[in-house]
């Protein structure tokens, strides 16, 4: 009797001590689907229906799927994760509320935490501030294969992040394309591939930095920056602009087109902002090339200005290393 009244102890001991935790346990892999419930555990045969709901029971490093083209829902990532749609879009649609205009994906990761996000399609109502994915804090952030349009802010923006690899982004009738800004001390880090801006509001890619401490060192290759919309909202465009009122910036433009600009298409501003441009063209634009407070735009010999208002200049040659 003292060895069965013993194990009825013990017994009562475990499930005190909660030995269900394999059922709410974090997943490594989860999916969602447009007819999920967040009830659910998120696997396969039971999936959730929102990222929101998907990444509470994702572990730190693993991956969310959609198993079908929905609209998922606003999220926000606090940890190494991918949430990965090829094949099956991931439609996100921000909320049109004031507290939630910053952005459809924010980014508030650990200083170790790596994001990979892929297949996406974010649109918008255009209203101030509301923007796609915000990435504030991280290691690194990867994104391809996705859509941003009719935002009011940037499509992506980057502000005191770890570095930073954007591949194949659509980015249409958004207030600015890229945003990407360094404001204390240390380097963010981008790489910019096969990037389509179209009909921006204000600019295609702004870099700024704001602290002397603060450094952006990116590379803008094989894209499309063009704008063709009306003049209804009064805004200037400008494809890229550096702006290093503070610190440095080292930004490399190649292979890429840039036109339809109504005022600049390549514009650097402040000492501290140093540009190289190879195997370009400048097209159809205001002004072509303008520097100001000291900042260098370098050409590589390879580029083609065409049809600008003024093509402006070059600061100097540069030799191909």
């Amino acid at each position: 009797m003292r060895y069965l009244s013993h194990i009825v102890m013990a017994s009562a001991l475990a499930a005190a001590m909660g030995f269900a935790v394999p059922a709410s346990a974090q997943a490594t892999r989860t999916w969602v689907s447009g007819v999920g419930d967040d009830l659910n555990p998120c696997s396969r045969t039971a999936p959730c229906q929102t990222f929101a709901g998907a990444i509470v029971k994702t572990a730190s490093g693993g991956e969310i799927n959609c198993l079908d083209a929905g609209l998922y829902g606003m999220v926000t990532i606090t940890k190494s994760i991918s949430i990965i749609c090829e094949g099956q879009t991931g439609k996100i649609q921000p909320e049109l509320t004031y507290e939630n205009r910053f952005g459809a994906i924010v980014v508030e990761a650990g200083p170790d935490d790596k994001v990979f996000l892929s297949g996406l399609d974010i649109r918008g109502g255009n209203w101030a501030g509301q923007g796609g994915i915000a990435f504030l804090s991280g290691k690194e952030l990867h994104v391809r294969n996705s859509t941003f349009h009719n935002l009011g802010s940037c499509a992506i923006g980057v502000s005191d992040a770890g570095s930073v690899l954007l591949e194949n982004i659509t980015s249409s009738a958004n207030f600015c394309g890229l945003g990407l800004h360094r404001s204390s001390a240390g380097t963010l880090n981008f790489t910019a591939r096969n990037i389509r801006i179209t009909d921006s509001l204000r600019s295609g890619i702004t870099v700024g930095t704001s602290s002397s401490t603060a450094s952006v060192k990116g590379v803008v290759s094989e894209s499309l920056i063009a704008t063709t919309t009306d003049d209804s909202w009064g805004f200037d465009n400008h494809g890229i602009t550096a702006n290093a009122s503070s610190g440095q910036i080292h930004l490399t433009i190649e292979n890429s087109i840039i036109k339809d600009q109504k005022v600049g298409a390549i514009d650097a501003r402040g000492a501290g902002a140093i540009l190289g441009v190879r195997g370009s063209v400048i097209a159809h634009n205001m002004l072509g090339v303008s520097s100001q407070g000291g900042a260098r735009v370098s050409s590589y010999g390879d580029n083609i200005l065409l049809d600008n208002v003024s093509n402006g200049s070059f600061t100097n040659s540069a030799t191909k290393k």
